[in-house]
């Protein structure tokens, strides 16, 4: 009995089994980058760049922790947005200039060796940063000038590698050696004895 209703059971299992593979649909495959239609890459661009403007501070900051950090990439959103339409709608330029309006404020004037850095002590960070929100809208009043000095700090911060010159062996005093004497250095001696030339 116990072995009839086994085989009952797996015959079920197996018919419902394969009513459900052909019964229900296969799962989509993952979309490529080649799958994507431009129209479809637009309104992506254009729904992030309206969630950023919706999380946009009154001050024109974006972010709460750290809103210097952050504020670049939210006007470098506005930039992507400008480089694929051509232009942008007059509610996103005023976002956005607010922002740049407010980034500018946060440059250091200090005329000290941080001056023209953005950041404080994330300042190479935040500067690079800065440089490239600012290259998407360079003719808004005062990047011009925050650009050029922004990238003087970059540079005048930059770890370049040090150039190394041969230093003469201690001990030896390069003025005192036989070449920069002008005279020729003695040959090694060999261990043996000079030949005397026979008298004729």
């Amino acid at each position: 009995m116990f072995s009839a209703n086994a085989s009952s059971l797996r015959l079920v299992l197996c018919t419902v089994g394969a009513a459900l593979a052909f019964a229900l649909p296969a799962a989509p495959a993952a979309a490529t980058p080649g799958d994507w239609s431009q129209a479809q890459i637009d309104n992506a661009i254009s729904t992030g760049v309206d969630a950023i403007e919706a999380s946009q501070n009154p001050d024109g900051s974006f972010g709460a922790s750290s809103p210097l950090a952050e504020t670049p990439f939210g006007i470098i959103a506005y930039g992507v947005q400008l480089k694929n339409n051509g232009s942008l709608s007059a509610a996103h330029q005023a976002a956005v200039n607010k922002s740049l309006d407010w980034l500018l404020t946060q440059q250091d004037h200090s005329g000290t060796s941080t001056d023209g850095s953005l950041g404080g002590g994330l300042a190479t960070y935040i500067t690079g940063l800065s440089l490239l929100a600012f290259s998407y809208f360079p003719d808004h009043a005062g990047v011009p000038d925050a650009t050029t000095a922004a990238r003087n700090y970059l540079i005048s911060h930059f770890n370049a590698p040090r150039t190394t010159r041969a230093r003469p062996s201690r001990g030896l005093s390069t003025s005192r050696t036989p070449a920069a004497a002008g005279r020729t250095p003695a040959r090694p001696a060999t261990g043996r004895t000079p030949r005397t030339q026979a008298s004729p």
